[in-house]
């Protein structure tokens, strides 16, 4: 089960031979628990197989969100829904677009299909940079004018397919121009943010609306400290992504991630950048500047910084300074007070003890009562 935890999907599918089988009580059961967790962590589930009328009806009365089946449609190549899909998502481009771009007229779309089609199946790696150039296009001129019967999604397969293939300048150049769109295609972004270079996958790490939080945590585990670097620089960073930045990241990615006023910390996070920062003067400068450490924090990370770490941050901010200066030596004392009661009551106690012996009143039934009053000087 741990594993479902570590690695992203988006959807749930239950195979075919559930589906054909779910007159079967075990069967049943597991169709029944595999829509449960779906809804447990916010999963579409398609349902593959369907080829008789009675399974769709089971099937939607279950729960499943999605149906995929030779009932309802036999398998097409993608490109061949693009076709056929095309003129109705040009035609809506157009209406919606004051100002048309040379490309993207329907008859002129529609050799850009072929052409689309001719580059997939060919290894021509030029070729394959113009048509993503092309694509970019698209989007970037249609930006915010895609409606919900003209999705970008639309294009995501075919898209990943042409980046798999092409050369790291024309993946970067097309990752830096979808970047910042507020409707650009989300499996395109999540493929080139996870892009081992940190040139393709760096503008859509530090600046895409549109990646989602398990994305982002994906790249910060096992993605260079140079995509930890860019991520470090977002807008906002949830909790889930801070925590690890702050514990896998190096001296600078730490640093970003603390100056970042959009970053959220947990308890572990803040622990964790104050225990570094004890050794770090402009990390300790960094944590000490942020208004959302807690008192019990900035407390620890004065008393336990070197002496300069200290006369730096009382430079930086003297009346804060002056307050956790009050606090430390406050806690100083209560420790010296605890210390010396402690210290006065053991040598009484210890008198007593060596005074009854002296008598030779320390009998086992008096060492017995030490015991259970929970004596032990």
């Amino acid at each position: 089960m741990t594993q479902l935890t570590l690695f992203p999907f988006d959807k749930i599918k239950i195979d075919k031979s559930f589906t054909q089988g779910f007159t079967r009580r075990d069967h049943k059961a597991i169709i029944e628990s595999t829509l449960l967790l779906a809804r447990g962590l916010d999963l579409k589930v398609t349902a593959e197989g369907i080829e008789t009328p009675e399974q769709p009806r089971h099937m939607q009365a279950a729960g499943v969100d999605i149906l995929q089946g030779y009932l309802l449609g036999r398998p097409v190549p993608f490109l061949s829904l693009i076709r056929s899909a095309w003129p109705r998502l040009a035609t809506g481009l157009c209406k919606s677009s004051r100002s048309q771009s040379r490309y993207w007229t329907v008859n002129m779309e529609m050799n850009f299909i072929d052409q689309l089609e001719s580059v997939i199946s060919s290894k021509d790696v030029a070729r394959r940079a113009t048509i993503l150039s092309r694509v970019a296009d698209l989007f970037v001129v249609n930006s915010g004018r895609f409606s919900q019967e003209h999705k970008p999604e639309l294009f995501d397969d075919v898209m990943t397919k042409l980046l798999d293939s092409a050369e790291e300048d024309a993946r970067a150049q097309f990752g830096d121009r979808l970047a910042k769109l507020a409707d650009a295609p989300p499996k395109t972004l999540r493929h080139l943010a996870l892009d081992d270079a940190i040139e393709v996958a760096g503008p859509i790490l530090r600046h895409s609306d549109l990646i989602d939080e398990r994305t982002l945590v994906e790249a910060a585990r096992c993605k260079s400290q140079d995509h930890l670097l860019a991520i470090s620089g977002r807008k906002v960073l949830v909790e889930a992504v801070t925590d690890i930045l702050v514990e896998r990241g190096d001296e600078v990615v730490v640093s970003s991630t603390a100056r970042n006023g959009g970053a959220k910390l947990s308890e572990f996070g803040v622990s964790n950048l104050v225990k570094k920062a004890c050794s770090d003067g402009n990390l300790a400068l960094s944590v000490w500047s942020r208004s959302d450490i807690p008192r019990q924090n900035l407390v620890k990370l004065f008393a336990d910084a070197s002496e300069s770490i200290r006369d730096q941050m009382m430079k930086a901010d003297p009346r804060r300074a002056e307050l956790i200066k009050t606090a430390v030596a406050e806690v100083t004392n209560e420790i010296q007070a605890r210390t010396r009661a402690d210290s006065d009551s053991f040598s009484a106690a210890r008198s007593h003890v060596e005074a009854l012996h002296s008598a030779g009143q320390l009998s086992e039934s008096q060492l017995n009562a030490f015991a259970g009053e929970g004596s032990f000087p």
